[in-house]
């Protein structure tokens, strides 16, 4: 999964921001996401949100990994992350 420094662009459209507990994070759960955010291929950006008891760590997907968020997208991520693993603006 590419991933960068999530930067703020008042040009783009608001992320789709989904939340990870650092601790979730290995190469099972990776591939999943990135199964899951391609089946849902879209124009809205994606940020991940790594929480860690160190603090909070966010990066930008590359446009590879845009979704639509009209799809079912958030019902899947629900099921793979449970309950409250996403923000939208």
């Amino acid at each position: 999964m590419d991933i960068s420094a999530a930067e703020t662009d008042p040009g783009t459209d608001p992320a789709f921001v989904i939340k990870v507990p650092v601790g979730r994070v290995d190469q099972t759960l990776v591939a999943e996401l990135k199964r899951t955010l391609r089946a849902h291929s879209g124009t809205t950006p994606v940020h991940l949100k790594l929480q860690s008891p160190r603090g909070i760590t966010r990066l930008a997907l590359s446009s590879d990994y845009f979704v639509s968020t009209e799809n079912g997208l958030r019902g899947e991520l629900k099921g793979l992350l449970g309950a409250g693993c996403f923000e939208a603006h």
